[in-house]
């Protein structure tokens, strides 16, 4: 009974997760879209970032502060996280936009990544807010809603 609480924990973890990348669908400024805000990336930090499955078509860039990071890397997960894409880093000036693998993500990524989500809510109702709705979309995400009957088991 344990080992399946586990079990039920750590998917409901990960579930928890993959739903924090399901940002909220506020376009920034009325429609960019995902190929205009690389080509942005591109211009301001002196790079090249590649598609070359097209992976960013017909997509439009989220709310997510893109505009306002330091680098290109950190402006790139901001812009891509939220529609589940990554980056690989070719070289100090290449990057080629992938799907996202959590595997890897190097521990710098995984550090701004964290540190983007820690400032995504300012205050607890914002986050009770967004709480609850992460909680409805991973108990769907486990098959679990509506939640299936509690067993008559005795301990």
């Amino acid at each position: 009974m344990n080992y399946i609480k586990a079990c039920l924990t750590t998917a409901y973890s990960l579930m928890f997760a993959l739903c924090l990348y399901a940002q909220d669908t506020h376009v920034q400024n009325g429609g960019t879209s995902l190929p205009e805000a690389l080509a942005h990336i591109e211009y301001r930090f002196g790079v090249e970032v590649s598609d070359p499955n097209n992976l960013t078509g017909g997509l439009q860039a989220k709310q997510t502060g893109w505009r306002d990071a330091n680098t290109a890397g950190l402006s790139l997960i901001r812009l891509l996280s939220p529609h589940h894409l990554m980056f690989l880093k070719e070289d100090d000036r290449s990057y080629i936009i992938s799907v996202f693998d959590t595997g890897r993500r190097s521990v710098e990524e995984g550090k701004a990544q964290l540190e983007y989500l820690g400032h995504r809510y300012s205050d607890r109702t914002s986050w009770e807010a967004r709480k609850s709705v992460l909680h409805s979309c991973m108990r769907e995400a486990l098959k679990l809603a509506p939640f299936p009957p509690a067993p008559d088991s005795v301990h």
